[in-house]
């Protein structure tokens, strides 16, 4: 009886949030103590930062809330509270398209707690025992510091051409878009984070026309082998702008036109795989170019706009995969479905892809052994806040098996209560990093006692039924995996040996 009342008065005591203990008056620029120590204060996000040789709060990022109780019964359906500077891309969706999120539901974790009580982590594996063994270009991207990461720093360059010039400021043209990339990382990431996108105060303009180098949204930016005349726009803003932006410090170049660019002339594209060299160092990463994303005219124009760099930053930086196990492949797996940003983009990244980017920490993880029984409570994936929020039971030195708990909160906040439950899903590294087959690697189990389509229902959602409610369980690889109960607070798991 002690140990429960001990175990529950630690949970309360982390529920406590920062402000509640905290009684500094945060205005930007004042003093802080520890960096990047992340605060939320009046609505808004600061990180402490550096600057010079003080440690000084930053300009905040407004902290996205709602208070509704709206229930969705799609993830692809309307939101009614969508923030007005996106309303407008809402409302140029097709009849035939999916809405995707266009706001960050931050909510805490219920006071509502299980009545299971869970195994002590001194029962379970070292969290080192679940990280599965990547290859050699995974390992050179991480060691660096070249896939995304808390403390990552992109330098945008804005560029103009003779066809398509500017005199703006471009900080003011794009300021919504990089506010929207800074917040959205920011919120995704438990930890402390300082992601930096430095925009410089002009336009540099090239002796070039943009249209001259073919580049429009009709060229497929996924393509390994695109099109080289975008290495060429690269060299030519760099053979004007790199003597007067300083580059240190920045991890990635990123791109960016005048507003007055369609997609017609320029879609969004990765520069995959060629090294830029400015006076200051060599980028050995991918680069990004970009024309303003709401074109809505153009028949390029992507319709998950903004929502897409959510996706598509895990490609520029190199840090997942797309779809994983595509459907069109075929064979009795088919991947996530639509689980997990990186297959439909219609959702938050899975817990493992941000696990892997240090979006969460490693004190997140619950490690557990596949031929011992154990009982997990893991929070769900995107409430606000350090709990623990992924379990994982590896199987071999490359395999493993993830659990993670879905509800409606951060870029989630549209799943219908019919999808709200834990999902199970087998990551093999060798296969992923293989890249034999285009995104495959990371499978979703079926509940043993559903039926698990890979066509669209529920809204249109692959796979839709393989979240698993009370009683509902999963086997794979010897291993059984059921939930034993079920709430606002997440799901409380069992793991054992298959009899």
């Amino acid at each position: 009886m002690k140990r429960l009342s001990f175990l529950l008065f630690i949970i309360l005591l982390s529920l406590i949030p920062v402000s509640a203990i905290s009684a500094q008056k945060i205005t930007p620029g004042s003093t802080c103590k520890v960096l990047n120590q992340k605060v939320v204060y009046q609505s808004k996000s600061y990180n402490c930062i550096k600057s010079g040789k003080k440690l000084v709060w930053n300009k905040g990022v407004k902290v996205e809330t709602t208070t509704s109780t709206f229930e969705f019964t799609s993830v692809c359906q309307a939101d009614p509270y969508v923030p007005k500077e996106w309303a407008e891309y809402q409302k140029n969706i097709s009849a035939y398209g999916c809405n995707p999120p266009y706001r960050y539901v931050k909510q805490s974790l219920t006071s509502q707690l299980p009545t299971t009580i869970q195994s002590s982590r001194t029962e379970l594996l070292q969290v080192s025992e679940c990280k599965l063994s990547r290859s050699e270009p995974w390992k050179y991207h991480l060691n660096n510091n070249l896939i995304l990461n808390p403390n990552l720093v992109v330098q945008i360059v804005p560029f103009a051409t003779r066809d398509y010039p500017a005199t703006s400021d471009p900080r003011l043209d794009w300021k919504l878009y990089v506010d929207y990339l800074t917040s959205s990382l920011s919120n995704m990431t438990d930890g402390p984070s300082n992601y930096q996108f430095r925009i410089a105060p002009k336009y540099y303009t090239t002796t070039t026309n943009l249209t001259d180098y073919k580049l429009s949204g009709a060229v497929s930016h996924g393509e390994a082998t695109g099109n080289p005349s975008r290495y060429k726009l690269i060299s030519d803003v760099l053979a004007v702008a790199d003597s007067e932006i300083d580059f240190t410090g920045a991890d990635y170049i990123f791109f960016f036109s005048p507003l007055s660019v369609s997609r017609d002339v320029l879609g969004n594209q990765i520069a995959w795989g060629q090294s830029v060299t400015t006076r200051e160092k060599t980028f050995r990463g991918n680069s990004y170019i970009t024309s303003y994303v709401n074109d809505f005219k153009s028949k390029y124009w992507i319709q998950i706009e903004p929502f897409s760099f959510i996706h598509e930053m895990m490609h520029i930086f190199g840090s997942a995969e797309d779809y994983y196990g595509d459907i069109n492949y075929g064979g009795t797996e088919v991947g996530t479905g639509n689980w997990g940003n990186m297959s439909g983009a219609r959702m938050d990244h899975l817990i493992w892809d941000r696990w892997n980017v240090q979006m969460i920490s490693d004190d997140q993880v619950r490690c557990v052994s596949n031929d011992k029984t154990s009982i997990n409570w893991i929070k769900p994936s995107t409430i606000t806040g350090a709990h623990e929020k992924l379990l994982m039971v590896p199987i071999t030195k490359f395999e493993g098996l993830v659990v993670e708990s879905i509800r409606a909160s951060g870029f989630n906040y549209k799943i219908p209560k019919a999808q709200q439950g834990a999902i199970v899903y087998r990551v093999n590294t060798a296969q992923i990093d293989e890249k034999v087959v285009h995104g495959d690697g990371i499978y979703i189990q079926c509940p043993k006692n559903k039926i698990c389509r890979k066509e669209p229902t529920l809204g249109g959602f692959r796979m839709a039924e393989a979240v698993l409610k009370v009683g509902d369980f999963v086997e794979s690889n010897g291993v059984k995996i059921t939930v034993v109960e079920s709430g606002d607070f997440g799901d409380v798991v069992k793991v054992e040996k298959v009899s």
